[in-house]
């Protein structure tokens, strides 16, 4: 009890809180994350990630099974940083995005390298492959882009436009 408490026939009220919608004790209101606004820096942040995932995997693979210390502490530090840039890249990417983009990346850039420094070899079929990964990662954000526009049947409160020739449901007319 404060000062500026007043009781009035056994009811107490606050004057910080007099005239204000009751709320419970600690919440918080959180605002759902908008995933349409992605800035270059969150991009940088999950681009870092995918870096930092592969030279990870790269020193897992020195290290022989952790029987090398120094290439072990570099993947798990490696891991460690890798797991703090995605989440920076979840804030605002989404995890839809975030995870296609770190999946499909992190493998293409796994078998370029492999590819550049000689431990795998390239084929049509392999360099086709990490093509079409690139572009439909480079395709996911657009789609977000297609639907924050408002294109037909994006948004869950309206029903989707019935083309010409369909019949509506219910009411037996075409």
């Amino acid at each position: 009890m404060t000062i500026t408490d007043i009781t009035c026939g056994g009811t107490t009220h606050s004057s910080a809180t007099r005239g204000a919608p009751a709320r419970r004790r600690g919440a918080r209101h959180k605002k759902k994350p908008d995933h349409t606004r992605r800035t270059p820096m969150t991009w940088l942040a999950l681009l870092a990630a995918i870096a930092c995932d592969v030279a990870a995997t790269y020193a897992l693979a020195a290290s022989h099974g952790f029987r090398n210390l120094m290439p072990s502490m570099l993947a798990v530090v490696g891991f460690l940083l890798t797991t703090y840039l995605f989440a920076i890249a979840l804030t605002e990417l989404g995890p839809s995005i975030s995870y296609a983009a770190f999946g499909a990346l992190g493998t293409a850039s796994v078998a370029v390298i492999g590819i550049v420094i000689g431990t795998e070899t390239a084929n049509w079929i392999k360099i086709g492959s990490l093509t079409l990964i690139i572009i439909g990662v480079a395709l996911l954000p657009l789609a977000d882009r297609r639907d924050a526009v408002g294109h037909r049947g994006t948004d869950p409160g309206q029903p989707a436009p019935q083309r010409a020739g369909t019949a509506h449901p219910g009411t037996g007319t075409g």
